[in-house]
């Protein structure tokens, strides 16, 4: 998280952080700051694509990267977000 922080930062980029993970909250701060890349863990994104209603009618086509990690993710899980992220390359 800290090398994440600092490069963001070096690369005089945005950074949106939160106090704590709330599906609902995080899509939306992803759509109204137009983030770019999303850095999450498969558990997290699990819940967020529960949020179907959001993901409907929330503007996400500034994401092109969703990058994954910290745990293993199903190739269910991995396709699912695909199809959720279609613009967005998911690593």
């Amino acid at each position: 998280a800290l090398f994440n922080a600092k490069s963001t930062a070096y690369a005089g980029a945005f950074a949106a952080l939160m106090p704590r993970f709330s599906a609902r909250e995080y899509l939306e701060a992803a759509a109204r700051h137009g983030v770019t890349a999303l850095t999450t863990i498969p558990t997290m994104m699990a819940k967020a694509l529960k949020e179907e209603d959001l993901l409907r009618s929330l503007d996400f086509s500034a994401i092109r990267r969703i990058g994954l990690g910290s745990a293993p993710c199903t190739a269910a899980l991995r396709q699912r977000i695909q199809d959720a992220f279609p613009q967005a390359r998911v690593a």
